[in-house]
């Protein structure tokens, strides 16, 4: 196993020691809740890039709502209908990363969906302060759909009307903000920002959305 990927799983595992006690399965068998049933679902993205022999996270600008300004994974609130939270992550991280503009190739959701479940490393289930119930999918997204991804910033083909700028966060600083992060303070980290139609990524601190919070 080469060195990056050490590096990768000891992120990751540091990521999800911290799983809620009350695991993803446990809830979705109360009756309660309905056999598969979240109230939000949201794509935390990953890749290893050789040029820089580094993982990078990919987040998104909210628009938008209280957190406007703020940066996140890709995800929202569950539509009525969507009887599961992989179709709900996967359809926000269609539209919030503009995977269906012809750029990038035109992912369609059941592609998208199938990609999430092949080849997602963790799932990390919790509530939040005021009760919901969120999924987070963190999948290895690859350099290649990745970099489409920041490309379609780049060349300015986007909508602008939920996410308007990329974060591309090394990993291990992103564990590392949210193992530090206290209750009551921001939570913030180093950050390559792409804008759209901007041909070159600046380097930024950014802010955090709180709901980041429940990753650790």
């Amino acid at each position: 196993m080469k060195a990056h990927k050490y590096g990768l799983f000891f992120s990751i595992s540091m990521l999800f020691t911290a799983i809620w006690a009350e695991s993803l399965a446990d809830w979705w068998q109360k009756p309660s809740y309905g056999a598969t049933y979240a109230d939000g679902a949201f794509v935390l993205p990953y890749y290893y890039d050789k040029q820089t022999n580094d993982h990078y996270y990919l987040l998104g600008r909210e628009t938008g709502g209280k957190d406007k300004g703020l940066y996140s994974a890709f995800g929202g609130s569950r539509q009525k209908g969507e009887g599961h939270p992989l179709i709900t992550a996967s359809r926000e991280f269609n539209e919030e990363a503009h995977l269906s503009i012809p750029y990038n190739g035109g992912w369609a959701i059941n592609r998208l969906k199938a990609y999430i479940r092949q080849n997602k490393k963790g799932i990390v289930a919790k509530k939040t302060e005021y009760g919901n119930r969120v999924v987070f999918y963190i999948i290895d997204f690859g350099a290649r759909n990745a970099k489409r991804i920041l490309a379609n910033f780049k060349h300015g083909q986007t909508d602008d009307n939920e996410i308007d700028q990329l974060a591309q966060v090394r990993c291990a600083d992103l564990v590392n903000a949210l193992t530090h992060a206290q209750k009551s303070k921001p939570i913030k980290v180093n950050a390559y920002i792409w804008r759209n139609g901007k041909k070159m990524a600046q380097q930024e601190i950014i802010t955090l959305r709180p709901l980041m919070k429940l990753l650790h």
